[in-house]
């Protein structure tokens, strides 16, 4: 059959649009009208290269699919059922910390869980949904809840409801609120007793001394990673005496490790550390309107109240460093009782009635970071003498308010920073038991 008109080369028309030779299809219809004898109409021209390009487009998509084993297929499916999945496939942790003002309500028999104010860089607004039946599930096959074990609230804003509570027992969950000003821990729910025994005989068989050997090994090098990291990487101002004689007291204290054969000696190294320590982190302290004269440096962890060491702060800087272990603690109890590990337990430090002392030994992994977010925020802010109260004894509290600046740097929040990863605290708590059933002798 012969052909009424000319046949258009919609190749030569594509690469042409596509190089901007043609400024739109009509120009390429213009063309082809000069160079044919029997042309098409410009609507027909016009239809007939669209169906060219959609099938050309079929065409290389079939190619495409057909080189990568046809995954390009199931793509589509995945992407509109994302939350589908996400809901489902999405780990969660064993501990579950919340942000200020989260807030825990049951609703149509699950538990959901307002995270509270979640930093923009993780996210925004967060809200979780536990099922009953995936506690129960987990527990039937053995295997990892896909509920948290504890929950753990800060102390700022929130609310938890009567209903929320009961599942929470019912399904053996703990849920921890920090006190004000987070020197303690209110339990709401207390966890079922879970202690792992292989953890608890190793506690019991290692020799204290191994152990707080290996604690304050690592704490000084992280000293030294995160001091590095501040003097040499962000070049910051620093006395080039102390920091050689902070290298040489390190290096010291380090060798000296392998000659403690008691953990009092191992306490007197650390103490030597710290003297080099602290005397690097010296730094002025910045203020608006009156501030006493005593507290326009800071140079010192030891306070001279009562002989405590520095557990009562006397300088507004130890009264955020100790606000800030206080916190650190709370989360790495949570993370150690999810181990299985007995608290009471401790090596580095001793045995004391009702004292967790092996999260104050796994602390001392994270002082270093701690450390270094405190003086951070110290270095960036103007204080004013009403951001800390003083007491009869003359212990010096953080304010309310000055907490609301400061707490997202340790915990978290929508207006600064992101606080320190959740993820340091689970590493300190693994670290610990790791370390111990490594030297527990068995």
């Amino acid at each position: 059959m012969r052909l009424r008109h000319d046949t258009p080369d919609f190749d030569r028309a594509r690469d042409a649009l596509a190089n901007g030779t043609f400024s739109s299809i009509h120009d390429a219809w213009r063309e082809y009208v000069t160079q044919a004898a029997r042309p098409y109409a410009y609507a027909t021209y016009r239809r007939d290269f669209e169906r060219y390009r959609a099938a050309l487009a079929r065409r290389e998509w079939e190619e495409d699919r057909q080189e990568n084993h046809g995954i390009r297929d199931i793509v589509p499916e995945f992407e509109a059922r994302g939350d589908y999945w996400r809901r489902r496939a999405a780990p969660k942790s064993s501990v579950l910390f919340l942000y200020p003002r989260a807030g825990m309500r049951l609703r149509s028999g699950a538990l959901e869980i307002d995270c509270g104010d979640r930093p923009e860089a993780l996210g925004g607004k967060e809200t979780l949904r536990f099922e009953p039946n995936e506690t129960k599930r987990a527990q039937r096959l053995g295997a990892q809840s896909a509920t948290p074990r504890a929950i753990c609230f800060a102390e700022r804003g929130g609310f938890i409801t009567t209903d929320a509570i009961s599942f929470c027992a019912s399904n053996d969950i703990a849920v921890i609120v920090l006190g004000r000003p987070s020197t303690e821990i209110i339990t709401i729910v207390a966890p079922t007793p879970r202690a792992s025994a292989e953890i608890v005989r190793a506690q019991a068989r290692a020799t204290p001394v191994k152990i707080a050997r290996e604690i304050i090994r690592h704490k000084i090098e992280t000293c030294n990673d995160v001091l590095h990291v501040g003097v040499v990487t962000k070049a910051e101002t620093v006395n080039a005496s102390l920091w050689e004689r902070y290298i040489r007291g390190a290096q010291e204290c380090s060798a000296s490790l392998d000659k403690a054969h008691s953990v009092d000696r191992i306490l007197l190294i650390e103490a030597k550390h710290a003297e080099f320590y602290w005397a690097l982190r010296w730094r002025d302290v910045a203020s608006i309107g009156i501030w006493p004269k005593e507290w326009r440096h800071f140079n010192t962890r030891r306070t001279r109240i009562l002989a405590s060491g520095s557990r009562h702060a006397d300088h507004p800087v130890n009264a955020l460093l100790n606000w800030a272990y206080a916190v650190a603690a709370g989360r790495i109890a949570a993370e150690l009782a999810s181990h299985g590990a007995c608290l009471s337990i401790g090596f580095l430090h001793s045995d004391l009635l009702d004292r967790h002392s092996l999260v104050f030994d796994a602390l001392e992994l994270l002082r270093p970071l701690i450390d270094e977010r405190v003086m951070g925020f110290v270095a960036k802010t103007k204080f004013r003498a009403g951001d800390f109260g003083v007491d009869e004894r003359g212990i010096i509290r953080v304010n309310r308010e000055m907490l609301r600046a400061f707490g997202p740097e340790i915990i978290g929040g929508a207006k600064r920073g992101v606080g320190i990863p959740p993820v340091e605290f689970a590493r300190a708590a693994e670290w610990t038991c790791k370390t111990i059933l490594n030297n527990s002798g068995a």
